[in-house]
């Protein structure tokens, strides 16, 4: 009688403790095998210097990651194999890569993240890898708890080990990129909204997720939509509201940032 009272008990420490140790060495093998992607300098041009300097944006860019990043990737980035007209014309003119940092500049809310933690230590290109593990982690945890509503903590566990244990979830942890970030703010904002039922803390970081990737907009109407469908209390007008206010925040902070 009690070895079976103590089970239950049993599998929920078990279920931990694989969901620690798995996520604990996937972060791992997330964190010691970076992918820089070519977009981590822009993003350090406008994340390391204040100047406006196409010269100086270059140059820091340029100079940090062949200082952190391997010479592979450095000599990469300088004379890369693909898209050599495009990438070999960003490494030798200052000019052209200042012109293209609008586009990156939009994803407001990443750079502010990444000057923030920039700003108490790490360089740009090392906030950027930190950002990514930690939203890996967030991600896999918001997983673990979704599943284990449905399916119980051993399988949620396993499940979740599993699924972030893909090529194409190791390699948005490891890339220098927002993608993780948005990954995890998303599916965060997704698990307050429809696991826990709280729609306000959920719609605001939902909100944020434009200001990360423009493309988040779709998903940003795509959950108001189902709200207005199947959740009682949640009018029309009020998914109008927030869908224009959204709309005002994305154009307004596009024009601050010169996209």
């Amino acid at each position: 009688m009690g070895s079976r009272l103590s089970w239950p008990r049993a599998k929920e420490g078990m279920a931990i403790a694989i969901f620690i140790v798995g996520m604990g060495w996937l972060c791992r093998i997330v964190w010691l095998n970076p992918y820089y992607n070519w977009d981590s300098l822009p993003y350090t041009a406008l994340v390391q210097v204040s100047s406006s300097d196409p010269v100086t944006l270059h140059n820091a860019a340029y100079g940090l990651i062949d200082a952190e990043a391997p010479a592979k990737i450095s000599r990469e980035f300088h004379s890369p194999d693909r898209y050599p007209n495009y990438r070999g014309d960003m490494s030798t003119n200052p000019w052209h890569f200042a012109e293209q940092l609008p586009f990156y500049s939009v994803k407001m809310f990443y750079i502010l993240v990444l000057a923030g933690i920039h700003r108490v230590g790490p360089s740009a290109l090392q906030a950027m890898r930190l950002v990514s593990a930690f939203s890996y982690a967030i991600l896999g945890a918001i997983l673990f708890l979704w599943l284990r509503r449905s399916a119980g903590s051993l399988l949620a566990a396993v499940g979740t080990v599993l699924v972030l244990s893909t090529a194409e979830f190791l390699g948005t942890g490891a890339e220098t990129t927002p993608d993780a970030f948005f990954a995890g703010l998303g599916f965060v904002s997704l698990y307050l909204i429809f696991a826990k039922k709280k729609i306000f803390p959920g719609l605001c970081l939902l909100g944020m997720l434009p200001l990360i990737r423009s493309d988040g907009l779709v998903l940003v109407v795509l959950v108001l939509a189902y709200l207005v469908w199947k959740s009682p209390g949640f009018r029309f007008r009020h998914a109008v509201a927030i869908l224009a206010t959204e709309l005002l925040v994305y154009f307004v902070t596009g024009r601050l940032a010169g996209g």
